[in-house]
């Protein structure tokens, strides 16, 4: 057996002349012998070809698996020992060469193949005769997966492991590994003795990379269910048949017919399996066709595109030939642009040509003309060379009816005989080549003769030269012709067209962040939540295929939130941006690590590299478009250019990869940039580093800077995380009270978020009161009974909540402390001004005002109710004196209030100031000045996800009842106003319901008036907030007046208001009942009665006479005196 010998790409030179006395030999080892004469023609020898670049070897002529096959070579130092081998000299099938590098996780396509009857073979064949079919065997399926670019793992017997997607991943690596798969099968049975395989494929995510072996028995091992699931597709696989995954099958079902199998129980395979067996690859027009199939997500924000193809399509059919060079990035939608402008034609007569370009083709000359003819002539697989030729005529008489000058050339390159009319003349090739493309031109302009002609030219950044001389033919010829042809590409290729006549350049940009978000609630309908909507959004960057993948994915999980993994339709496409990098892709996995936005700085103390060294690779990112860089040196910050860039590089990366990388990044923030990374930083890599309990502190302060922001939904995420991590600690003293400290802050996030009746709420702080009582600390009890107490103001009756301010009061008096006496009056002059005893309620705001110092209690917001008492006890107190007959006094409480929240800037805290002075200001009827403040409660509350935002649209609400509303808008603030208030604010529900009834019967909806009016009454009875309740009976005896009822039970109903609103002291309210009663005597004879009723009340104000109560007061005195 002969040694074999592995060298390193520095030793080719040595080896090379050593081994062998040129490069021809060497090349004819390889099996690219025909190319030894273009080498010599370039002065190529061995020094020269360590040197050579891809596009080096392209130019040269090499097809793009002959280049990665010689690349592969290179990069794996030649096996010059085996390779000088000839044929007759090899003693057993030859090794394979494997890439190097760590082990990492990705997504694979693996393919297993087997020789069918090899033990018959072995009986029936000489052993030297077996060897040499064995060797055809392997060679034929080595050729046919490198062609497709994949790499072959391991020979086994008579079969084979190969790879798809490792060690450089494609977009379409599932796509790449089934056509391999059917030219294998295709070119072993056209072997000697007809031989046939069995091949089994699938796709899945996998650890690959790990060497095992040695020598020539050395192979990159794959782990993971998706080798052995190939191999038991493999299994069940008839002889010539392909059989694939539904992984697989997913991700390449347009691109070929397939047939469902029966559902498989599979050795090694928890769950059952249902394969599809390939038929064949079906014939379709585009890549874009063959990925998306027949479903289209509908088209966002290219509506500016899609009138500039469609004016160029218009100039074409006045006589101007027109050519568009659309470009973008992959996913951009350039594809779905021009299959929108062929909708929008479709109903016009016109001749579609679609030219696409392949990877796979790009050294292969007019593959897409070729293949759009074959197509377009109609050509089956099961043709004889005459069919052929009557189909070619037939389609080349549909352009013109002189054939004679353009079906010899056409024929010739579809290699289709022809009968002697159209013999092709012996010319020679740069002849037979220009020749060729005058046919195809006299062709296209024959066609455009007839009806105009819409040219599609796709993927030209994989275009070959004879094409491209092709549409440097139109460009320089078009110039009446009735063609549009567009050419879609991507950024990296390169033309010289732009600026010349008649041609259009349009560049596609990412979408902008609503029409993203249009397009994920066109895909998913409104079943997603606003987050996910917007993470959606976010990582797509405005990409549509990325936008579409995701939405797809999550939609298909049937789930309502996303799990951040990154589509298996899009890995591919990715992993294939970050293998490209080459010896800078350990930098972007260490970077995906830090995030999606990193500093140079710390990048620097993580990586481990050279200045030089981090320089150069940078620069490599950058330079591929990989991330993009802000900021001058040193102050440097990257961003990668997708989220989902980023993602993919971490998940590449194995857990134990990512838990250190972590680890070294926290250790270099704490160390070098403490100072100014925010805790959430520290505590996620922290926490990714497996170091739970020094992330706890991190995460706890993050939440409470988010508090502080009143950002509430991320102060939770945050703080829950810490008492999640907290609790896989240790049960002790210690943890209970940290526990405390974190649950009150949770508290306050969830009273702002979900409200204060929520579940949520009542857990938070039961938990927190048991766990108080547990430690013995009597001011965290004090704590945690006051969010029970405000829980419990949304559960009527309200028994429970007068109990826990007691409690309250009891510890306060007992700890003599200002905080606790200033909360412990909150809770008693909210319950006082509910029910109605407002000059309790007003006393308790005295003494809360005069115990409240901004500077030492503002903090209460984030330690008590989440609003700022000094607040709120100025805004009760507006309240309490306007009903108690003082509404300048109350309008100057109100503006205190504004003025200390806006000291504060505790913003949850200005929602609410906003709210109450925006009814404040209704209850005087300034209406102006109530719209203006609840516009800016809304917009605040709706800024930062505050559940207050329901209560200011009812008041903002009630200010559109005016003459003339819609009768639907009017319904829907009755349902809001009978529904109950998550966020506290049903103290207000009585009051909205009394408006709302008063409206409802002026429109003669008395029916829906009566039953708002007693649900007013028994939510004022149930909560107990009586403040409301002389206007409600008011309210209701008015509604009995406008329905007929006999005056005098109205006017019972009026002394009844008047006499409740007596016992209150309530002022405001009792004037209101008084003028109402005055009205009625008026209406019946008895203007002295209305006179003696209303006068005295009127009388009693000595303040608020530019009010609409005291105004309206006032004229019916005046009208009745």
């Amino acid at each position: 057996m002969p040694t074999r010998i592995r060298i390193k790409r520095e030793g080719l030179l040595r080896w090379g002349l050593f081994i062998m006395k040129d490069l021809g030999d060497w090349l004819k080892a390889l099996g690219l012998e025909q190319y030894a004469e273009r080498f010599a023609a370039n002065d190529v020898d061995f020094e020269v070809l360590a040197h050579l670049s891809d596009d080096d070897l392209k130019e040269i002529g090499l097809t793009m698996g002959h280049r990665r096959k010689l690349q592969a070579a290179l990069a794996d130092g030649l096996s010059f020992g085996e390779q000088a081998l000839s044929p007759d000299q090899r003693s057993s099938p030859k090794a394979v060469s494997t890439p190097g590098g760590e082990a990492e996780r990705r997504q694979l396509t693996v393919m297993l193949c087997d020789l069918v009857g090899s033990t018959a073979l072995s009986q029936d064949l000489d052993p030297e005769d077996l060897r040499a079919l064995m060797t055809d065997y392997q060679d034929v399926c080595t050729s046919a997966i490198k062609s497709f670019e994949g790499y072959v793992a391991r020979y086994m017997g008579d079969g084979l492991l190969a790879y798809f997607g490792y060690p450089q991943a494609h977009e379409d690596d599932a796509e790449r590994a089934v056509n391999a798969g059917l030219a294998l099968v295709n070119e072993v049975n056209a072997l000697e003795r007809g031989l046939e395989v069995r091949v089994g494929i699938a796709t899945g995510p996998v650890v690959v990379g790990d060497m095992i072996g040695e020598g020539a028995s050395q192979e990159a091992a794959v782990t993971g269910e998706t080798p052995n699931l190939a191999a038991r597709l493999q299994e069940i696989a008839a002889p010539g048949q392909i059989v694939i995954a539904p992984g697989t099958h997913r991700l390449a079902q347009h691109a070929f017919d397939c047939i469902e199998m029966a559902t498989q129980e599979l050795k090694g395979l928890e769950a059952p399996v249902v394969p599809w067996r390939v038929a064949g690859a079906r014939k379709v027009d585009s890549r874009f066709e063959a990925a998306r199939g027949s479903k289209l997500t509908d088209l966002m924000g290219r509506e500016d595109e899609v009138d500039l193809l469609l004016r160029r399509w218009d100039g074409v059919k006045s006589g101007e030939a027109q050519i568009v060079l659309l470009s973008g990035e992959a996913g951009i939608g350039k594809s779905r642009l021009t299959q929108a402008l062929r909708e929008r034609i479709s109903e016009q007569r016109y001749t579609h040509i679609h030219f696409q370009c392949s990877p796979f083709f790009s050294n292969r000359a007019l593959h897409p003309v070729i293949q759009h003819l074959e197509r377009a002539a109609g050509f089956a697989s099961g043709d004889s060379g005459q069919q052929k030729a009557e189909k070619l005529e037939a389609m080349t008489r549909l352009a013109t009816d002189d054939v004679e000058p353009v079906l010899p050339w056409i024929a010739a390159l579809l290699s289709v005989q022809v009968d002697d009319r159209y013999a092709v003349p012996e010319v020679s090739p740069p002849m037979r080549k220009n020749r060729t493309h005058e046919a195809l031109y006299a062709q296209l302009v024959g066609l455009a003769e007839r009806d105009p002609v819409l040219l599609i030219l796709e993927d030209a950044h994989w275009i070959d030269n004879t094409t491209l001389e092709l549409m440097q033919m139109l460009v320089d010829r078009l110039e009446s012709e009735a063609i549009l042809a567009v050419m879609t590409f991507r950024p990296e290729f390169n033309t010289s067209w732009i600026g010349e006549p008649r041609v259009t350049s349009l560049a596609l940009n990412r979408l902008g962040r609503l029409q993203s978000t249009a397009m994920v609630e066109s895909i998913a309908g409104k079943t997603l939540s606003r987050e996910i909507v917007e993470e959606i959004v976010y990582r797509a960057d405005g990409v549509p295929l990325f936008v579409e993948e995701l939405a797809t994915t999550v939609v298909a999980s049937e789930k309502s939130e996303s799990t951040g993994e990154v589509p298996e339709t899009l890995q591919g496409a990715l992993m294939a941006r970050l293998d490209q990098m080459g010896a800078a892709k350990d930098l972007v996995q260490i970077a995906s690590v830090i995030g999606r936005q990193f500093g140079h700085a710390l990048l620097a103390v993580v990586a481990g590299q050279s200045e030089l060294e981090l320089a150069q690779n940078l620069e490599q990112l950058v330079r591929s478009g990989l991330v993009q860089a802000r900021g001058t040196p040193p102050d440097v910050n990257y961003l990668f250019r997708h989220a989902l860039l980023c993602d993919t590089a971490y998940d590449s990366l194995l857990r134990t990869q990512r838990q250190d990388l972590h680890g070294r990044i926290a250790s270099a923030v704490e160390e070098h940039f403490s100072e100014t990374a925010p805790p959430e930083i520290l505590a996620h890599h922290l926490t990714e580093a497996s170091e739970v309990e020094r992330a706890i502190p991190y995460w706890h302060e993050a939440g409470r800077l988010a508090l502080r922001r009143s950002a509430n939904v991320e102060a939770l995420n945050q703080l829950n995380t810490a008492i999640d991590h907290l609790h896989t600690l240790e049960n002790s003293q210690q943890r209970a009270k940290h526990e405390l400290e974190i649950l009150f802050d949770i508290g306050t996030a969830y009273l702002a978020a979900k409200g204060y009746g929520s579940t949520e709420v009542k857990d938070t702080y039961e938990r927190a009161k048991s766990l108080a009582e547990r430690v013995g600390d009597h001011s965290l009890t004090f704590r945690a009974i006051f969010g029970l107490w405000l829980y419990n103001m949304q559960k009527p009756p309200l028994d429970r909540s007068t109990e826990l301010a007691g409690e309250m009061r009891g510890i306060a008096d007992q700890s003599q402390s200002s905080d606790h006496d200033l909360q412990a009056h909150h809770a008693a002059w909210t319950l006082n001004w509910m029910d109605g005893d407002l000059q309790a309620a007003l006393a308790h705001t005295q003494e809360g005002e005069r115990i409240y110092d901004v500077q030492d209690h503002a903090s209460h917001a984030l330690i008590y109710g989440g609003h700022d008492p000094g607040m709120c006890a100025r805004n009760i107190a507006a309240y309490a004196l306007w009903t108690l007959g003082y509404p300048e006094q109350a309008r100057a409480k109100s503006i205190e209030a504004a003025g200390i929240v806006n000291e504060t800037g505790h913003k949850f805290s200005v929602t609410q100031a906003l709210i109450m002075n925006s009814n404040i200001s209704l209850l005087m009827g300034d209406a102006l000045i109530a719209e203006e403040t609840v516009r800016k409660g809304i917009d605040l509350a709706t800024e930062l996800g505050f559940q207050t935002k329901g209560p200011a649209e009812m008041s903002s609400g009630l200010l559109e009842l005016r003459p003339g509303i819609d009768r639907a808008r009017l319904h829907q603030l009755r349902d809001q106003a009978m529904t109950p208030s998550p966020a506290g604010f049903d103290v207000f529900r009585p009051y909205w319901l009394g408006i709302l009834a008063e409206f409802f019967a002026g429109s003669g909806l008395y029916e829906d008036a009566t039953e708002m009016l007693a649900e007013a009454r028994q939510l004022a009875n149930l909560y107990r907030t009586h403040w409301t309740l002389p206007e409600v009976m008011r309210q209701t005896a008015e509604l009995s007046r406008a329905t007929g009822a006999d005056h005098r039970d109205v006017e019972k109903g009026l002394i009844e208001a008047i006499e409740t609103a007596q016992e209150q002291s309530a002022k405001s309210w009792e004037l209101r009942a008084a003028t109402s009663l005055a009205q009625l005597k008026r209406d019946h004879g008895k203007p002295d009665e209305g006179r003696r009723i209303l006068a005295p009340v009127y009388d009693w104000f000595t303040e608020g006479f530019d009010t609409a109560d005291l105004k309206k007061a006032k004229t019916l005195l005046e009208e009745i005196a």
